[in-house]
């Protein structure tokens, strides 16, 4: 080897590792544990490369890690280039830093192109950049560099690093006046394969599935919300150190760290693979296929308005070389799809069982040719593939055997392929040490959650909502509706502090006020959210994008002749009500398939009790299981509520309804008795059910409820004392002249 050229390599990757850790300290979550370590990590980020110093040593390192004999020439000849192309040796610094092991399926594809290096020498490669990453970790300052790279490994944080180098050497340029960003433009011939798939997949994300109340609402495609107009860009619950001025010689590494919430957005480039968690209504799937909507719009307009709307408050810009051409599956069709995933429970879920069910989807949506090109951009890493719903895959067994299929598909076929799979936190457990625990985790996947919204999101959220809606010619004064909307949250803490942050609670009370106005009532609120949760927010979506069924159509498929919602509703709130009584955190689905059961399919229709339980069943799986927003999956065999608000009130509408036996007369009663004494039995649990209930009842009724719970003679005993408390808080929500004016006893228990 020419001990020239070889220095000069050195100084090449000399300069690209400088770099690679920068990109790196800014992607990682910094560890107080580390930072003592990190001293020497800093200084080697402060001072740059510094050929005097490193020179010699990365030279040595180098020849250490270089192979004898005609593959070592061979190599060394494709890394002489890398003097005169410095992107490229920054790209070969990053696939050292990434490179834990010798397997040669972890070479960036086109880092060996470009290398002009063919198949051939790809183990050879491998094994060069492992060795000389084993050689870097003995050199003062790279080797804490590689140990912090080590440690983001250990987190499943380190893949998708060499992406974020790549792309800021591809998008970033010198030129005139300073940097600018370089357009990736997708060949002709691919535009003509690609362009009739990714406009079906921008109809059919593009519109907000919540335009009417009626079914029979019809509007034009013009006249649709548009998703790119309304969406926010979510934040994890993760908070990070974000690398700012790096810090002065001498003071503390963390002094140049600044701390701010990750975003999801940032979490997706960050990770070649990546798993997005997060509670009902948080915006999982609307994550998703925003980031698919933008993708396709980018990549067939690089130059038009979509990739600006790829940012977040941590994301000025996407970071990526490219657009990857993105796949979106659904996993709860491709479950279901037993062509493509047998349901052979002795066979395993493999790669080919996903790229077949994707195969059908191009097929569906594309035209000849386009899975070919789609192969080859899996191949090269340029797709995204977004896999949708995991907690959407009802059977256990199923759900096992679809994220059998994802890891084959992402580590042994693909392995280059950015995925993302969505999923809610309850069917993704995490042990102690925040590691997936349940048969169906994806190892080695990264995991992050998504928070509440803020109130700044909460508020750039009911800006844009009606601001689109003005601009659709659906509201004449936006200003106003937006004030309106945000005073009512300032003035109710309950709304704006427990139930707005949620970002489907936020939706569903932004839709109410566009229609009309928010409720003044709290209870008229609680009643227009669960009917929007319940039934018609999965009715929507059909509509919107022609795929599922309503909420009728499933009910039809029970064959029962006159069953209606209704009667499902009051049975769903009686399993509410018994899971309430229990003091169950979560809902057991025995409870409901046992009320469904008796109360409706035996009691009211008649049924045997085989059918009326096979058609219980049906609900369960069919309905709620992943087709509503109120009674959500909670684990494999229980439910629950986006709020607990939610639980309670749909407890107080069964108290309402129903006639209960008194445990001391086993005489039934009225919510006017068995309120107050479930309220004497437990204040805390029963509290706000009693609120709901009364105001969901008269005046006349809510104050005869008042009446028992308050007696005439009151004392200063400190539960009496926080009765008299929830009395006034029921006074307060019926309305106190309401109260006293209704009835005699309405007064009586005013004045009182």
């Amino acid at each position: 080897m020419d001990p020239a050229t070889l220095a000069f390599i050195a100084s090449a990757l000399g300069t690209g590792l400088v770099a690679v850790f920068a990109k790196l300290a800014e992607k990682g979550l910094i560890d107080p544990a580390l930072e003592k370590g990190l001293e020497p990590f800093r200084n080697l980020l402060t001072r740059g490369y510094d050929g005097k110093k490193d020179e010699a040593r990365l030279t040595k390192a180098l020849q250490a890690a270089l192979p004898a004999g005609e593959a070592n020439a061979r190599l060394f000849f494709a890394l002489s280039d890398l003097k005169a192309d410095p992107a490229l040796a920054t790209r070969a610094a990053a696939a050292v830093v990434e490179m834990t092991g010798d397997d040669p399926a972890r070479l960036p594809p086109d880092l060996l192109r470009d290398l002009k290096l063919d198949d051939a020498h790809r183990p050879a490669l491998a094994t060069a950049l492992f060795k000389l990453r084993a050689e870097l970790a003995k050199l003062e300052g790279y080797q804490e560099g590689i140990r912090y790279a080590n440690e983001l490994h250990a987190l499943n944080r380190l893949d998708g690093l060499y992406e974020l180098v790549a792309g800021l050497a591809a998008t970033v340029t010198e030129a005139e006046g300073g940097k600018a960003l370089r357009v990736q433009i997708v060949p002709p011939d691919a535009r003509t394969l690609e362009t009739p798939y990714l406009k079906n997949l921008m109809n059919e994300f593009a519109g907000l599935p919540l335009e009417g109340r009626s079914k029979d609402d019809t509007l034009r495609p013009d006249d649709q919300l548009r998703l790119e107009r309304v969406y926010i860009a979510l934040n994890t619950s993760e908070r990070r150190l974000i690398l700012s001025p790096l810090p002065e010689a001498g003071k503390p590494l963390r002094a140049g760290f600044e701390e701010s919430p990750l975003s999801a957005l940032r979490a997706m480039m960050e990770s070649r693979r990546l798993v997005l968690l997060g509670d009902p209504g948080s915006g999982k799937s609307t994550f998703a296929q925003h980031l698919c909507l933008c993708l396709a719009g980018a990549r067939l307009d690089p130059n038009g308005d979509w990739p600006r709307r790829l940012q977040a408050a941590d994301a000025e810009r996407w970071e990526l070389a490219l657009y990857p051409f993105p796949i979106f599956v659904r996993l709860r069709s491709f479950a279901h799809d037993t062509d493509s995933l047998p349901d052979d429970v002795k066979q395993a879920g493999q790669a080919k069982h996903l790229w077949a069910f994707i195969q059908k989807e191009l097929a569906n949506l594309g035209r000849a040719g386009l899975a070919e090109h789609a192969l080859d951009l899996l191949e090269n890493g340029q797709a995204f593939v977004l896999l949708d719903g995991l907690d959407e895959v009802a059977d256990p067994a199923r759900r096992e055997k679809v994220a059998q299929a994802i890891t084959h598909f992402a580590y042994k076929r693909f392995p280059y392929a950015r995925i993302l799979v969505t999923c809610r936190v309850k069917q993704y457990p995490l042990n102690a040490k925040g590691q997936p625990a349940a048969p169906w985790k994806l190892s080695g996947f990264p995991v992050i959650t998504l928070a509440d919204f803020d109130s700044e999101q909460i508020k750039a959220f009911v800006t844009h909502w009606f601001d689109e809606l003005y601009a659709r010619g659906r509201t004449p004064d936006p200003e106003d509706k937006r004030q309106s909307l945000l005073a009512a949250f300032a003035a109710r803490p309950e709304l704006g502090e427990q139930l707005a942050p949620k970002p489907i609670l936020l939706t569903q009370m932004a839709l109410v006020h566009a229609i009309k106005k928010l409720p003044d009532s709290r209870i008229d609120v609680y009643k227009e959210c669960a009917t929007l949760l319940l039934w018609e927010w999965e009715r929507l979506k059909a509509r919107q994008s022609g795929r599922g069924e309503s909420a009728e159509d499933v009910l039809a498929e029970l064959g029962v002749p006159g069953l209606r919602l209704s009667e499902v509703e009051d049975a769903l709130d009686g399993a509410v009500f018994e899971a309430h009584v229990d003091g169950d955190p979560e809902i057991p689905a025995e409870k409901i398939r046992r009320i469904l059961q008796q109360e409706v399919f035996v009691k009211l229709h008649g049924l045997s009790s085989d059918k009326a339980i096979g058609c219980a069943e049906k609900f369960i799986v069919e309905w709620l299981r992943g087709r509503n927003g109120l009674l959500v999956p909670a684990g494999e065999d229980s439910f629950a509520v986006p709020h607990r608000s939610f639980r309670e009130f749909m407890a107080a509408r069964f108290l309402r309804e129903h006639r209960l036996a008194n445990p001391d007369t086993d005489d039934e009663e009225s919510w006017t008795a068995s309120g107050p004494r479930l309220v004497r039995s437990d204040l805390d649990q029963w509290r706000e059910v009693f609120r709901f209930t009364a105001t969901l009842d008269s005046p006349p009724e809510a104050a005869q409820a008042l009446n028992e719970l308050c007696p005439d003679q009151l004392t200063h005993d400190p539960v009496e004392v926080q009765r008299l408390f929830l009395a006034a808080e029921v006074a307060r929500d019926v309305g106190a002249r309401t109260l006293s004016a209704r009835s005699k006893l309405g007064k009586q228990v005013y004045d009182r």
